[in-house]
């Protein structure tokens, strides 16, 4: 019986130890003492790792995750409440999507199920009650596609002169079959875990500029994917979309999107090199986490937070330069950094030292919770 959990994020938070560090600026190295300011605080423990769980836990809440709807109105494949059962049954596969059944659709002939999309809206009855009503859209979206034994999937656009405009949650989860996807211009979204565990799935080539948003884990764990080029058109990637996606080398994301969850790379171990958009703001928790073949990642001036435990086991690192821009610095972000021996910062000496403009959040430069890091910093700013 498979069950459906829901993403965790974990992080440990712990207590009290003092830490020395070699600090450099204009070339000249000196000891800091860490009581000074930098650096206080103490905590005790390891990393929890995020967890990515199999599948989905129906009970859970869904604060996180692609393209789920909130109460009001909105047009969602899947009503948007959270709500649903689990896989059951043996090696019988069950999607999540419970209200397949009461939504006119259709099945293809190659195995793909197409719903109609409905309208939801909550409708006061009286006084503080409401009821939620359903109302048909003229677009489809793809509910299931793991009975397709295709090699190469191509989205359908349309179906009998309706749009096909989404690919639901869990559509293809758990198809071995696919090698190739394609989603072609029209589809606005990719709803959570779509693709994930798609284990033969080796490459998605999205058409035209309609897509906006790649839902929670949406390609999650298919260990063959190699590259994907994210359309500029996208807005919203939401937390863990390639997590475990252990053969990734390569990814495009476009200049303009800052809308980018926790984890969404986590433990892509082939990712060597990355480009951030330059409309990022923040390295959300555990992006690179365990990406061990990391070597380097671009900091533009407009990056003002590192997310607890963001680069944790990015093990090639050597050194890496942190922006004038940076103000927030957080747990752990460098943990299990091993090779980890510089950091420079792009701003000066004073501006470093002040508490005011940058917080330094507990064990934020440490190899482990309970281990300081050998290190020194570059304060480059102090050379200009």
């Amino acid at each position: 019986m498979k069950i459906k959990k829901w993403l965790t994020m974990a992080a440990a938070i712990m207590t009290a130890s003092c830490m020395l560090f070699s600090f450099a600026a204009c070339g000249e190295t000196a000891d800091v003492d860490p009581n000074n300011g930098d650096n206080q605080g103490s905590q005790q423990g390891g990393n929890i790792e995020p967890e990515v769980p199999d599948k989905k836990d129906p009970e859970a809440p869904e604060s996180q995750g692609g393209g789920l709807g909130k109460p009001g109105t909105n047009i969602n494949p899947d009503y948007g409440n959270g709500s649903g059962s689990s896989s059951s049954g043996g090696d019988e596969h069950t999607h999540y999507q419970k209200d397949d059944v009461d939504k006119p659709g259709v099945d293809l002939d190659n195995g793909i199920k197409l719903r109609i999309k409905l309208i939801e809206e909550q409708v006061e009855k009286g006084e503080g009650e409401f009821e939620t009503v359903y109302t048909e859209t003229n677009e489809y979206y793809v509910s299931d596609g793991y009975d397709c034994k295709d090699e190469t999937v191509e989205i359908p656009t349309e179906y009998e002169g309706k749009k096909v405009t989404s690919i639901g949650r869990y559509a293809f989860e758990d198809n071995l079959s696919v090698k190739k996807v394609i989603i072609p211009e029209g589809i606005v979204d990719i709803q959570m875990s779509a693709f994930s565990y798609c284990l033969n799935l080796e490459e998605v080539e999205i058409k035209g500029e309609t897509l906006t948003t790649i839902g929670g884990s949406a390609f999650a764990h298919d260990e063959k994917l190699t590259k994907v080029n994210v359309p500029d058109s996208v807005t919203k990637m939401d937390v863990f979309v390639f997590a475990h996606c252990k053969a990734l080398e390569t990814v495009t994301l476009p200049d303009t999107l800052s809308d980018i969850g926790d984890g969404v790379f986590y433990e892509c171990r082939e990712l060597k090199t990355f480009v951030l958009p330059s409309a990022m703001t923040e390295i959300r928790s555990a992006f690179f986490g365990n990406c061990n073949h990391l070597e380097e990642v671009t900091l533009h001036e407009g990056i003002e937070k590192i997310g607890t435990e963001a680069f944790y086991g990015c093990k090639t690192f050597k050194s890496i330069t942190l922006p004038k821009s940076i103000k927030v610095l957080g747990k752990g972000c460098f943990l299990a950094c091993s090779n980890l021996k510089e950091i420079h910062y792009a701003g000066t000496f004073e501006d470093w030292m002040d508490d005011t403009k940058i917080t330094k959040e507990a064990a934020w430069d440490y190899e482990s919770y309970t281990q300081p890091r050998q290190y020194k910093i570059y304060c480059d700013g102090d050379e200009e």
